[in-house]
């Protein structure tokens, strides 16, 4: 799991990158691949282009605030 401030944003499974499903985040991809990371999971986006700092940082920053924060323990 990779997280940013308590929130959880994307998965790293079997050396594959995925990042939670938010409509801000998709305007970003240059692909949208809607994929489970695993059996029973959720459908996240797999990125395919690990390798563009610019384009990832730009997906990342999109998606976090959409994603609800986390609860107070």
């Amino acid at each position: 799991c990779i997280y940013s401030d308590g929130v959880l944003f994307g998965l790293i499974c079997d050396n594959n990158f995925y990042v939670k499903v938010t409509e801000s985040g998709k305007a970003i991809l240059k692909e949208v691949i809607l994929q489970s990371p695993y059996d029973g999971a959720k459908v996240y986006f797999y990125i395919k282009d690990v390798d563009d700092r610019d384009y990832l940082t730009a997906l990342i920053k999109a998606t976090i605030p959409a994603l609800p924060k986390p609860k107070a323990k």
